[in-house]
């Protein structure tokens, strides 16, 4: 290969760290770990598998705000529902031949950019219909 010329592999690429893509409010206790940014490109380089995970994750935080563009075209109740599904598939836990999952009226309304009293009234609404179960705890 010429001195010119120089082989490009796939890995994270980055000057400087990046900015922060979000915050994280966690439902149970848990424990986090940060990395210095060098660490990481140096584990990258001999690990590559850090890099395709990096690729999940910015995936992942692609598609959580995608919701978000919804407010432009989606009413609430649309909103809180595909909330509802995404949390059900990505969350959820099967028990009982239900999807359970723990999350807040609070909670849901702000992953469907909906008011607090909105998502009550609709979570309602579905459990009078027998949509949903709803649980306190």
């Amino acid at each position: 290969m010429a001195s010119s010329q120089r082989r490009i592999r796939p890995g994270i690429v980055a000057q400087a760290p990046a900015p922060y893509m979000g915050s994280v409010e966690v439902a149970e206790a848990c424990e986090a770990y940060v990395w210095k940014h060098a660490s990481v490109c140096e584990l990258s380089e001999i690990y590559p598998q850090i890099t395709q995970n990096a690729a999940n994750c910015a995936e992942l935080s692609r598609s959580l705000r995608g919701p978000h563009g919804d407010l432009l075209t989606q009413k609430a109740e649309h909103r809180l529902a595909n909330a509802l599904l995404r949390l059900g598939h990505d969350a959820g836990r099967l028990l009982s031949g239900a999807v359970h999952v723990d999350v807040t009226n609070e909670q849901l309304g702000n992953l469907s950019d909906v008011g607090m009293f909105t998502a009550t009234r609709v979570l309602k609404k579905w459990e009078r219909q027998g949509a949903i179960a709803k649980k306190r705890n």
